[in-house]
């Protein structure tokens, strides 16, 4: 198990930092439910109800040499993860034939604790814990919910064994998310979605990019699940080679014009179903791509 942590385009891994990660946590996100009191009805009427936040709790062990590399230890994670820009982190799942390798407590000992307890040289921790992870499929958009708690376990020989505890809260977007993907859809019926909520583009900003492969009509429909968009040019104008529209969501573009006024400025959303994927349908003319795609899970 280890911890991939992304800020921009530089991945790292919390066994890089010297961290032996033990358990990652992560439930269901909190809820905010709005209600309506009505004047002599018992209880409350159901209005509306939203996730807010999702809290993830990574618990590691570390050894250092002595009180003053214990505290350089915290000073180098305290600046990590400390930071006041929201960055990106996931899960690493170790890529094994015995699953967990399960046996009963106390019949050996983790050789990688042992290997640090002997040598403390946690610039080499990526030698001791790099088999075969790799990051599950989704992963968080965090800071800090709370201080970092380190808690001194004691002396193993020469060297202190400290126990921390990372707290994490989604900022945003309080779901798991997957990298973004741009896909191709030119000829397609269906939009691959694997994830277990929908997400609308109110929710994430991707959007469609449609070009003209030929000259055509001035209007067209742009449909995803049961939502569908129109498009019907001012003055009956017909859509040239090459012109590219845009479909954002709340912002719909032609050549970069805005066309807002010439469309039902319809919101798109990618709803799961048992399929995994979601229908859909354009009588344009074209290559259309949808970009930055994810997928949401709850």
């Amino acid at each position: 198990m280890d911890l991939l942590i992304k800020k921009g385009d530089v991945p790292q891994r919390l066994s890089e930092l010297g961290v032996i990660v033990t358990d990652i946590s992560r439930g269901t996100p909190s809820l905010d439910i709005q209600t309506q009191s009505v004047a002599f009805k018992n209880g409350k009427k159901f209005q509306n109800a939203t996730h807010s936040e999702k809290a993830i709790t990574v618990t590691g062990y570390y050894y250092a040499a002595g009180i003053e590399a214990d505290l350089r230890m915290q000073d180098k994670l305290n600046g990590v993860f400390g930071s006041l820009e929201p960055y990106f982190i996931a899960e690493m799942i170790e890529e094994r034939q015995d699953m967990y390798g399960y046996e009963r407590p106390g019949e050996s000992q983790n050789p990688i604790m042992q290997q640090l307890s002997n040598d403390g040289v946690q610039d080499q921790m990526v030698t001791y814990v790099d088999y075969n992870h790799s990051a599950y499929k989704y992963g968080f958009i965090v800071l800090l919910s709370d201080v970092i708690d380190y808690e001194t376990q004691g002396k193993v020989g020469d060297r202190i064994l400290t126990k921390v505890t990372l707290s994490f809260v989604t900022t945003g977007v309080p779901y798991g998310i997957t990298e973004p993907v741009d896909i191709d859809l030119t000829g397609q019926t269906s939009i691959p979605y694997a994830g277990t909520t929908g997400v609308s583009q109110f929710d994430w900003p991707f959007y469609f990019e449609l070009t003209a492969s030929e000259a055509q009509g001035y209007t067209f429909d742009f449909t995803v699940g049961k939502q569908k968009f129109t498009y019907t040019a001012k003055g009956k104008v017909t859509i040239k080679k090459g012109d590219v529209f845009l479909l954002n969501g709340i912002s719909f573009k032609l050549n970069q014009a805005n066309i807002n006024d010439q469309t039902n400025i319809q919101e798109f959303e990618l709803l799961p179903n048992d399929t995994l994927q979601v229908p859909f349908k354009t009588t344009f003319k074209g290559d259309v791509i949808i970009k930055n795609k994810v997928d949401f899970y709850i």
